[in-house]
């Protein structure tokens, strides 16, 4: 039998916290150390001198896999995304699309090399497309995009949305949709659990300035006010599950600087920001789980001339990165060869920022590889509790964060014989602010017992 006894002040035991600070999902986390009988803290983590930890600048690093995706046709792009149910990050490479060929755009990265997963061969060809993971489906998804001249046909916008189930591409027929386009900018906002899309022009070259919502069956048309510039040309578009903000970035074509607006679930804001001066012309930026900020490659410098003139801005290999505030440049060394338009997102599975791609210059193509990777180092030192066993491990935990006597306002009572029962009673110990604490089956260990009498009023 599994017995969780909660012990409350009241006729024998009272109290008031003296610590109010939150200690959920520390305990979680301390229950497999207090059933094995030891446990490693860090100073700070129950609110005492808070740990330190520095960050040392992070570092790219040029990958060599055994397979590359294709170099992409001059003035094609290549688009990631982390597939987070297959634990794969994505890249749709549309070079195909532009030889009229017939071999798969589509390419997975597992940490060192590219290959193309079965059924990707089955993708919608067209470049410009926006692909985006959908949290809510647990799918990838793509709208819209160009279908290049090809084999006779003349270059057509689309407005058709398709899912990738990790093994097949699957057409969905949504009610409504969004114009025809492509080089729209998107990101799945988790606290709305949907996903967010905004510009992207047709065929004529004609922005659209309207926000669009993907619920998992339809999309939602919002017309705005204020809202990001429609004629700035491309977007950026990620979320900051941290901060709980979804960024957009996207140029003043007035100013040639950047512009950062965030969503709130109904609205844009535009945010105070300072930043790079220009960035890539279809640019993308992506969260970084590691770095926990968004990260923006910068690879060009502002343009004095026409789009595509050779005085059109001069390359330079920056990396940014939002602090909630303001662009900071990251100063990450070495950096990869300059390049405009490069994929870039961030593999949750292998904890690197992948660059792949892009253009060195208006004209060419590159298909390399580049890993960004976070340093830290702390400066913490480690703080051992102990006893002779679980039961009297649980009870230095207790005199360590409840220090002061009578100062839990109830104590929560588990079998030291039972794993489950520890389990358990965690999470019910933080809602009732008070600690675990460990007895055999059989009868009360005197410890426990003392411990009792010592932290809650009689």
């Amino acid at each position: 039998m599994s017995i969780v006894v909660v012990l409350h002040t009241g006729a024998r035991m009272g109290i008031r916290m003296q610590r109010r600070r939150s200690r959920r999902g520390t305990l979680g986390r301390l229950l497999l150390a207090l059933v094995a009988g030891s446990l490693i803290l860090t100073s700070g983590l129950f609110g005492g001198p808070s740990a330190r930890a520095s960050v040392s600048p992070p570092a790219w690093q040029q990958q060599n896999p055994s397979a590359d995706p294709p170099s992409l046709t001059p003035y094609a792009t290549a688009s990631a995304v982390d597939d987070v149910a297959t634990g794969q990050l994505v890249l749709y490479d549309p070079i195909v699309l532009l030889n009229c060929a017939g071999a798969s755009p589509l390419w997975v990265w597992d940490g060192g090399t590219w290959s193309n997963p079965p059924g990707g061969a089955s993708a919608p060809l067209r470049e410009a497309s926006t692909i985006v993971y959908d949290g809510a489906t647990r799918r990838v998804l793509m709208f819209g995009g160009d279908r290049p001249s090809c084999g006779g046909q003349p270059r057509t916008a689309l407005a058709d949305t398709w899912e990738w189930t990790g093994s097949r591409w699957i057409q969905q027929h949504p009610a409504t949709s969004p114009s025809p386009r492509s080089g729209a900018c998107a990101a799945y906002d988790a606290d709305t659990n949907q996903v967010v899309m905004f510009g992207g022009a047709g065929i004529s070259g004609v922005s659209d300035a309207n926000t669009w919502t993907w619920d998992g069956a339809n999309w939602t048309a919002h017309h705005l006010t204020p809202s990001p510039p429609a004629g700035a040309g491309s977007c950026g578009m990620a979320f900051d599950p941290l901060r709980h903000q979804m960024l957009l970035t996207t140029e003043d074509s007035a100013s040639s600087t950047i512009e950062t607006w965030a969503w709130d679930g109904a609205a844009w804001s535009q945010l105070p920001s300072s930043g790079p001066a220009e960035y890539n012309l279809l640019p993308t930026i992506a969260f970084d789980g590691d770095l926990g900020e968004v990260v923006l490659y910068n690879g060009r410098t502002p343009c004095t001339g026409t789009f595509f003139s050779g005085d059109c801005g001069t390359p330079v290999s920056q990396t940014w990165a939002w602090n909630g505030v303001s662009w900071q440049d990251v100063g990450a060394t070495p950096w990869p060869t300059a390049r405009f338009n490069g994929a870039l997102a961030f593999d949750n599975a292998t904890h690197q920022l992948v660059l792949f791609g892009g253009w060195p210059d208006f004209g060419a193509t590159i298909a390399d590889t580049w890993t960004l990777s976070a340093h830290v180092t702390s400066s913490v030192v480690p703080q051992r509790l102990a006893g002779a066993d679980r039961v009297a491990t649980a009870v230095a935990v207790s005199n360590d964060e409840f220090a002061s006597p009578q100062s839990a306002s109830a104590v929560v009572l588990a079998r030291s014989d039972g794993f489950a029962d520890a389990l358990t009673g965690g999470p019910l110990a933080v809602a009732k602010k008070g600690p675990l604490l460990l007895t055999s089956s059989g009868s009360l260990d005197p410890n426990t017992s003392a411990e009792i009498s010592r932290v809650l009023t009689p």
